[in-house]
């Protein structure tokens, strides 16, 4: 891979990693990077020499090799010290201090130290941890509550996991007690009340009471997400509603998840947006395409990254 593929990975990770958690949006000028608010005004300086989207009122930054957090008016809420910091998820983060990792409340008070070689963010109020062999669950306050028993875990997403077990996927509770036993090739998280599933080849959904809903015909599922699921057809995605009626007839060749109301699709190097009925609101003019959120995606032009509007029109433009 290219140095030039990895540094554009890198810059989309960092701006979409965590959501945004306001009307704000992380922006890159000059190396330094700031935020703009819907209309493109800047509203924090680029000054800092990393930053993330916003995400419980509050963004890690960091200078000089130190990281800290602010607010949406450009304050410390927590200074500048940590030597590594990531965004805030249920009251959280995990910051990393003198060779040691932490999780720290939104005070900068450390919480508990983590004593597993393996975590991510905190979802549904609880951390997925790992020895490295097995999975299981922390609280808030860093005790583990479920068990290391699995070869693999998801994060929570209403209010259950998927867990692996001996080559199937099956499902636990908040309280670590099987809700739909392994039985699965593969399954996902629950979005909307419907997991994608997969038996022997073949990909489809199960409901909350983990019974079929959707056949499994496709050739790949992903998450609802407003109602719609993107789903694949031979070598071309479409989408199709909760009852497995195809919305949108499969003929790209990628098509990401709906975001308010549009989806990113391409069939060749170019993306642009569709509606849910299937019909191009955006033409297909960008090298990347992210989703829309609070009325904005993030798109790659031949000119460099920037934010557009639903009608496409451009709110912000990187300047080198």
């Amino acid at each position: 891979m290219s140095r030039r593929r990895v540094f554009s990975l890198v810059f989309i990770a960092v701006f979409i990693n965590t959501g945004f958690g306001t009307n704000l949006f992380l922006i890159k000028r000059n190396n330094k990077y700031g935020y703009v608010d819907e209309t493109g005004k800047v509203v924090i300086n680029p000054i800092y020499d990393h930053a993330c989207q916003f995400s419980e009122g509050l963004a890690v930054v960091s200078l000089k090799n130190l990281w800290g957090y602010i607010d949406t008016t450009g304050r410390y809420k927590i200074p500048l010290q940590f030597d590594y910091a990531e965004s805030f998820s249920w009251g959280r983060a995990r910051i990393q201090k003198d060779g040691k990792t932490y999780y720290i409340n939104k005070k900068g008070e450390i919480v508990f130290e983590l004593k597993y070689p393996y975590a991510e963010n905190f979802s549904e109020g609880l951390l997925k941890v790992s020895d490295g062999e097995k999975y299981g669950f922390c609280d808030l306050k860093g005790k583990l509550t479920i068990k290391l028993n699995y070869d693999w875990a998801s994060d929570f997403s209403e209010g259950l996991a998927v867990i692996r077990k001996n080559d199937r996927y099956g499902f636990i509770n908040l309280e670590g007690k099987l809700y739909i036993a392994p039985q699965f090739d593969w399954a996902s998280n629950f979005k909307e009340g419907f997991a994608p599933i997969k038996i022997d080849s073949n990909f489809g959904y199960i409901n909350l009471q983990g019974q079929v809903a959707i056949r499994p015909v496709y050739n790949d599922a992903r998450n609802f997400s407003q109602g719609l699921a993107v789903v694949k057809v031979n070598d071309y995605w479409g989408a199709i509603d909760t009852m497995g009626r195809t919305v949108i007839l499969p003929k790209y060749k990628r098509l990401s998840d709906f975001s308010e109301g549009l989806a990113a699709f391409s069939n060749d190097s170019l993306y642009g947006y569709i509606d849910k009925d299937g019909i191009t609101i955006i033409p297909a003019k960008f090298y990347y395409a992210g989703p829309f959120t609070h009325g904005l995606a993030l798109v790659k032009t031949r000119d460099g990254w920037a934010y557009i509007n639903k009608q496409g029109k451009f709110v912000w433009k990187e300047t080198k």
